[in-house]
């Protein structure tokens, strides 16, 4: 009853970062919306708040912001050009208590840019514990609307609409191998099987009955679980005390408080470091036959890779990009966003797929790591470059 009490009681820091009055014509102006996550530290009177600006191109910039109460304000314009990494810091007179960060990508002269970052409380996480013993690690998604969908991609996710969402949590990391075992051992259900792609001329091709916990590439503890089904990840989800996220919660927390982006990372394709477990040169040792992969992108991985080991986006959740695709817990229908309520959409009423987002680790073609791809499942089918994180409502 503790945990669930804390984690009610939400403390917003809103910052409204302006330009200078003396920046020079190379600067773009930058908005940021600030979220503290809920945590033991609710008390702490926040006294000072840090925000450092830094790129390859430029010198590192360090501002300090005035804070009153609940908000703090301050006048700060980021040089144009390249990725610029924000960095936050809050602090209670001399002890860091918060911090977070989001990339800012090829801001341009002039430009207004709005980011939204998530800050956590230093040396701890927003713990999802529950009775079921699952440890994962979740992060609170603020409520508040964002642009879902986009009018240059597929049809499918057309048109781009603004949706409101209610305040939610979301695993940080996929689930992994470690934690669905306990699942298994704790309800008896069988371990994960499905198809697994092979090298042959086209990526669909496929066989079916492979057992990914005894293969290697696969097996890790720390590695998503694949080869589970919807109703797999619907119960475990259930057991955990948790749900599958809406898709409409998946792109907003996916997104990381970005506006408009293509892609996980910004705009330009292909990524110039690593972004996430994709189709790269290393795909290539196990798929010759198969040129979807990213010329000149090697993120080290062939197959799937332990959660974490890349960048997390704006919000603090990893893997967003990359490694396996996710089910959310809407029933898939392409022309869903022409009729989509506005307030926390749920997805079509029934149908015979369920819907699937984010890229996997054998997607290369740009088309398919966007922001806004969607894909979809039907109900009893498995994949080895398929899993999910869960999902829960604060109230």
């Amino acid at each position: 009853m503790r945990f669930y009490l804390m984690l009610i009681i939400l403390a917003f820091l809103c910052i409204i970062v302006i330009g200078c009055a003396d920046r020079h014509e190379g600067d773009a102006r930058i908005k940021i919306n600030l979220t503290l996550a809920p945590s033991e530290k609710q008390e702490v009177v926040i006294t000072r708040v840090v925000v450092t600006v830094s790129g390859f191109d430029i010198e590192t910039q360090e501002f300090e912001l005035k804070v009153d109460g609940r908000k703090a304000t301050g006048a700060i314009a980021i040089p144009a050009g390249e990725e610029r990494e924000i960095k936050v810091k809050a602090y209670a007179g001399d002890t860091l208590e918060y911090e977070g960060g989001t990339l800012v990508d090829h801001p341009k002269p002039g430009e207004e840019i709005r980011i939204d970052i998530a800050l956590k409380p230093v040396g701890s996480q927003v713990d999802g514990s529950d009775t079921s013993g699952n440890d994962a690690k979740m992060v609170l998604i603020p409520a508040g609307e964002f642009l879902m969908g986009s009018d240059k991609d597929d049809d499918n996710a057309k048109p781009a609409h603004t949706v409101s969402l209610d305040e939610f949590y979301i695993d940080m990391y996929e689930v992994t191998n470690a934690q669905y075992r306990r699942f298994i051992q704790a309800t008896g259900r069988k371990e994960p099987e499905g198809y697994r792609f092979v090298d042959n001329e086209s990526i669909d091709s496929r066989e079916p009955g492979f057992k990914p916990w005894s293969d290697a590439s696969f097996n890790a503890g720390n590695m998503p679980v694949v080869c589970v089904t919807w109703d797999d990840a619907n119960a475990y989800a259930k057991w955990a005390g948790k749900r599958l996220p809406t898709e409409a919660e998946w792109e907003k927390a996916s997104r990381g408080g970005s506006i408009g982006q293509r892609y996980p990372w910004g705009n330009n394709y292909p990524p110039t470091y690593k972004v996430g477990n994709l189709a790269d040169d290393s795909f290539l040792k196990a798929y010759r036959n198969v040129d979807v992969n990213i010329k000149g992108y090697n993120d080290g991985f062939t197959y799937v890779a332990p959660v974490g080991q890349f960048p997390s986006n704006g919000y603090g959740l990893y893997d967003i990009c990359g490694n396996v695709s996710e089910f959310c817990s809407d029933w898939y229908d392409e022309y869903y966003y022409a009729t989509s309520p506005k307030q926390n959409p749920k997805g079509a009423v029934s149908g015979t797929e369920h819907s699937v987002r984010g890229s996997a680790w054998l997607f290369g073609d740009p088309n398919l790591v966007t922001n806004s791809m969607r894909g979809y499942i039907e109900t009893p089918e498995a994949y080895n470059m398929l899993g999910f994180r869960c999902a829960k409502s604060t109230r």
